[in-house]
């Protein structure tokens, strides 16, 4: 059998502290899991910096620290990319932990800055 699992976050960020090669910034907002037994929702408070150590690449990491339902979530995941106009192609690292539950692994991806 298969189990399917969709974990994801939506938060409302603002960006304290800037200088022309770091960015630190810090939200609030929500966390939601769907699967095979249902849904669940939560609060989710973030905070992450942004490098640039030397164009053309970012360094990039998040934690997220809230809930899912009754359960306590704690995530990390950091990055390291490459911009190319306005998109960015990157890989890292990302690792969740829910309740009891550890979610981990290599991530891969584009990113689009605005």
């Amino acid at each position: 059998g298969t189990d399917d699992l969709a974990t994801g976050d939506f938060n409302l960020v603002y960006r304290f502290a800037q200088h022309e090669r770091v960015q630190y910034h810090t939200g609030v907002g929500m966390n939601w899991l769907v699967d095979d037994a249902g849904s669940e929702l939560g609060v989710n408070f973030t905070w992450g910096v942004q490098a640039f150590p030397r164009d053309p690449f970012v360094l990039d990491a998040v934690i997220d620290v809230g809930s899912l339902g009754d359960a306590f979530l704690l995530h990390f995941r950091t990055t390291a990319g490459v911009v190319w106009g306005p998109a960015e192609i990157f890989a890292g690292y990302d690792r969740q932990h829910i309740g009891d539950a550890t979610l981990q692994g290599v991530i891969a991806g584009v990113r689009f800055w605005f």
